[in-house]
């Protein structure tokens, strides 16, 4: 049993398993007294061919020697009802927590923890080396990339933020480094201010992704809150809870402008910052699109540490909507051009030539009725996966 538990701990501290708990529900949503009894699983190749197996045997004294059971296994290139393929899209919506009648969630950081009790660092299972074996970075060291070092610009940034009492924007140029900025004050913030939480509200669902990929470098996994209810509900709820027990001290989501502005989510973020019981900072990407109506009536009052990131902060001909956002956010606090930028030698120079193009009448037509779509879109709440796909 030992050297079972040993190779189990052995594999998830060298990041080569992830383990997630399935739980069963009633149909009020509920936790029942049921268990999760399912044996299936896929194995993938690096040509992509499957092998997919569902059975009832598993690895005891009565289901190896004693019990009836039963296992079938088929594969990809010999299938063709497609039973591989369903049993890949079963799993897939069980990973995704979008099972009817389960409750999937991450294995709890005590979870992870109580499993590296029973790992032995001089025992590695055979074909796993010891410096394969890494410590999972936990969630409280939520730090800048080894390597990475601030440009005297982005540090003056993160000063000036400060000095302005934790509000402010930064009306950066493309491409001059704005997210790796905020993220590196986020983890300052969070160094001082426990059951930390930390928001990042984007307009399109690609900037979400590109979000993702640079705090997982700070060693920050974030809820993905967007594309669907059902994915992201949950696993908001855990890591409040999560924070709230002490298990993490910081919780990161990150969202789209309108999951932000939707029903769900206003009334999850808005209970826990009412609570007082977490410090919250709120980093707006593209800032002066929460300026846009009903988007900046949403903007939580209870957060009081605020970065908006834009480098062009101002609302064309909306100077109602542009003052919403500078009220909100506090102002410009730092301001780094697009000259400057070339001028430091940190953006290359170029040349800027506008064609001007006139819409045919058909061409006219089509974008007035796209137009109207778009409408009856935006003011929606929770329609943040049809309004990313918009091209």
């Amino acid at each position: 049993m030992k050297d079972r538990l040993n190779a189990l701990a052995w594999l998830a501290a060298a990041g080569l398993l992830e383990i997630k708990l399935a739980l069963r529900l009633d149909q009020k949503g509920n936790y029942t007294r049921g268990i999760f009894h399912e044996k299936a699983g896929i194995f993938t190749d690096g040509a992509g061919s499957h092998v997919a197996f569902s059975g009832s045997s598993n690895e005891t004294a009565g289901g190896l020697v004693e019990n009836f059971e039963s296992i079938k296994a088929f594969c990809s290139w010999k299938d063709a009802e497609g039973r591989v393929q369903e049993e890949v899209d079963n799993f897939e919506a069980l990973w995704n927590n979008s099972t009817p009648g389960l409750r999937v969630m991450e294995f709890s950081r005590a979870g992870r923890d109580l499993l590296e009790r029973y790992r032995d660092p001089e025992q590695p299972p055979p074909g796993l080396p010891k410096h394969r074996a890494e410590e999972p970075v936990p969630a409280s060291e939520f730090r800048p990339p080894a390597g990475f070092d601030l440009r005297p610009y982005q540090a003056d940034a993160i000063r000036a933020w400060s000095k302005a009492g934790g509000k402010g924007i930064f009306a950066m140029a493309t491409g001059s480094g704005k997210t790796l900025t905020a993220l590196t004050l986020a983890s300052k913030v969070a160094e001082k201010n426990r059951s930390f939480v930390l928001i990042i509200v984007c307009p399109f669902i690609n900037l979400c992704r590109q979000w993702l990929r640079e705090i997982a470098a700070f060693g920050v996994n974030p809820v993905a809150a967007f594309e669907g209810r059902d994915r992201w509900q949950t696993l908001m709820e855990e890591g409040y809870q999560r924070v709230s027990v002490g298990l993490s001290p910081i919780h990161a989501i990150v969202t789209t402008n309108a999951t932000f502005m939707g029903e769900s989510f206003q009334a999850r973020l808005q209970s826990r910052v009412a609570s007082g019981a977490f410090h919250h900072l709120l980093i707006a990407d593209e800032v002066h699109n929460l300026g846009a109506p009903g988007i900046k009536e949403t903007l939580p009052d209870g957060i009081t540490m605020r970065l908006g990131l834009s480098a062009t902060p101002d609302r064309h001909f909306d100077p109602v909507g542009t003052k919403a956002v500078l009220d909100y956010f506090g102002g410009e606090v730092f301001t780094y051009t697009l000259d400057q930028a070339i001028a430091d030698g940190r953006l290359c120079p170029y040349r800027y030539y506008p064609v001007v193009v006139e819409l045919t009448e058909p061409e006219a037509e089509a974008y007035a009725e796209i137009s109207s779509k778009l409408a009856k879109i935006m003011p929606g709440a929770d329609r943040s996966e049809e309004i990313g796909r918009v091209r």
